[in-house]
């Protein structure tokens, strides 16, 4: 509002949603990698993610 520029928004988080979509999507597909697609975890982290 104020149109100055902020530093700070470079290294800060994007913010909802942005930061908890990148997080909950990072966790997915770490879980489908290391456990696979057909694993109760990565069930699990899908639906996580479905709800956020």
């Amino acid at each position: 509002m104020e149109h100055r520029w902020d530093p700070k928004r470079l290294i800060g988080s994007g913010g909802m949603p942005s930061s908890h979509y990148a997080t909950i999507t990072a966790l997915v597909v770490a879980v489908g990698l290391h456990d696979g697609l057909g694993g109760s975890s990565f069930a699990t982290a899908l639906i996580l993610a479905i709800i956020v």
